[in-house]
């Protein structure tokens, strides 16, 4: 039978209800047994949900987490499970283990690598190279944003099927009928540890162009919600353009985007990308229009000295 992970807390949750958390709980539980003194607490109440959350509510995952508190602090695991190219790739599969008689029984139960490799291999070799691409995407996809970067000799819905059979990924139904997909960061971790080199740069850079194709079918009224559920992978896809040395192709995706982003703010994080982009871009046609952009971000945001100044 298929297991569903442990739910996330709610976000901006009081410490009770972070209490009341089965996935906190569980990782309170066996951080005692590493570190007797460890406990909730105001301090460490925001790094200890965003560390459940981002490990996907995996039972196995929390638990080896937890034992890793005598010897790492919270933010130190958050940041190990960072979902992008700044971590190198086995990092968080490292931490994310227990050598010796600590392993259990069953060796598969000894790190969440052994875990993976275990469904993964029962993966179609179609299903695995779709995944391996699926590690760009930082914040889920659907069927349809998946294809942006698929091989074209691989059938996504039939790939996307095998991967959650394997529970390789998570489903969830929207509320308009549709299905979104997760890839939790141990998993994540373990496709982009097998995505070489050159394959990573094509994947990025279909990624750009898949995230362009959509911003520019957007209706004239841009729908919001899904604008804002996708907002990380565009700031994904920006970043992206600034680390391959193309920062045309972001500041081109984000001028594209700007009905939305009239309505829907960046980041903190995908501001400064912007920032980063159009201080690099080349064309002057991009340029000016990209000062103009970032100079109405951040009068909206308040920051009337920095509007001035772009």
């Amino acid at each position: 039978c298929s297991l569903d992970p442990l739910p996330p807390p709610p976000a901006d949750a009081a410490l009770d209800e972070l209490a009341a958390s089965p996935a906190v709980a569980l990782f309170i539980d066996r951080a005692r047994a590493s570190r007797a003194d460890f406990h909730l607490g105001a301090r460490n109440a925001t790094p200890l949900a965003e560390l459940v959350t981002v490990l996907g509510g995996l039972p196995l995952a929390i638990e080896l987490a937890a034992s890793r508190v005598r010897s790492l602090g919270l933010a130190d695991m958050r940041q190990r499970l960072q979902p992008d190219a700044s971590v190198p790739a086995g990092a968080a599969l490292a931490m994310l283990s227990r050598p010796g008689p600590r392993s259990g029984h069953d060796p598969r139960h000894a790190s969440m690598e052994r875990v993976i490799g275990w469904s993964w291999d029962l993966l179609p070799a179609a299903a695995q190279c779709l995944l391996e691409r699926l590690t760009v995407f930082v914040a889920g996809f659907t069927p349809a944003t998946a294809a942006m970067v698929a091989p074209p000799d691989v059938d996504v819905l039939d790939a996307l099927d095998e991967a959650v059979r394997h529970s390789l990924l998570a489903a969830t139904g929207q509320p308009d009928g549709s299905t979104r997909l997760q890839m939790s960061e141990s998993v994540r971790e373990f496709a982009r540890a097998r995505l070489g080199a050159a394959d990573a740069a094509e994947v990025r850079q279909r990624f750009r162009a898949g995230w362009q194709r959509w911003a520019r079918a957007l209706p004239p009224t841009p729908p919001l919600a899904e604008v804002r559920r996708e907002s990380p992978n565009l700031v994904a896809a920006l970043a992206s353009a600034n680390a391959d040395g193309v920062p045309d192709d972001g500041v081109r995706l984000m001028l594209t985007l700007r009905p939305a982003l009239d309505e829907v703010a960046l980041s903190g994080s995908g501001l400064l990308q912007l920032q980063h982009a159009v201080q690099a871009c080349r064309d002057p046609a991009l340029r000016g229009p990209g000062w103009s952009l970032l100079a109405a971000m951040a009068f909206d945001g308040g920051m009337r000295d920095q509007a001035r100044q772009w």
